[in-house]
């Protein structure tokens, strides 16, 4: 499997979060056209959808080794505020209940606002949105694990893919153990979860 250059936002979690919490609040959104310059269609916000990639996909190191699966979610920061607000809230849970409370050392991040650097996903997306969208893939190498964002600016994608990762850990524990992350505290991400069990049914 071919590598990609890894040009932009790799690294810690912590390293992306820095970068971007760089941005100026006005910064402009990234749209991507069609040849005739007409916008497209765009994935629905705030609504999780699982993507498959395919056997003979050319990927990444990043993703070398990953489960074919990706929780997926886009978001504009304007709804859902529970789910974004608290996810290094949630990701610390599910981290510590599936015995990895420094997992957070462990995630790296790709951003990929053109495509360019994991353009597997890009080609996935491609056949689902009329839109091409900028993305951020996060993983977890020690549950081969990965999740990706998207969103016109840096710092939703990232959040949004943060979300998806804790949300896949978290459906992957039960998974394997038949005991669910306790998110009783938290109403919003009991909802999410509830929503991914079902989605990830549908798509099995």
């Amino acid at each position: 499997r071919a590598a990609a250059a890894r040009s932009r936002v790799r690294g810690s979690l912590g390293d992306a979060l820095r970068e971007t919490m760089l941005e100026e609040e006005g910064e402009e959104a990234q749209y991507h056209d069609d040849a005739e310059g007409v916008k497209m269609e765009r994935v629905g916000r705030d609504q999780p959808f699982w993507i498959e990639l395919q056997e003979d996909a050319v990927v990444p190191d990043l993703l070398d080794g990953m489960s074919p699966e990706a929780l997926c979610l886009a978001t504009d920061l304007t709804g859902k505020k529970g789910l974004y607000g608290r996810v290094d809230e949630a990701l610390n849970l599910v981290l510590e209940t599936i015995g990895l409370p420094d997992g957070q050392e462990q995630i790296e991040t790709q951003d990929d606002p053109d495509g360019s650097e994991v353009p597997a996903v890009a080609d996935m997306l491609s056949t689902i949105s009329k839109k091409a969208e900028c993305y951020t893939v996060i993983t977890l190498r020690d549950k081969q694990i990965w999740a990706v964002g998207l969103g016109d600016k840096a710092r939703s994608r990232l959040l949004a893919a943060k979300v998806a990762l804790t949300a896949s850990l978290a459906l992957n524990y039960m998974q394997e153990t038949g005991v669910a992350v306790d998110f009783s505290n938290m109403a919003a991400w009991s909802e999410l979860m509830q929503e991914i069990e079902g989605s990830y049914e549908q798509v099995g």
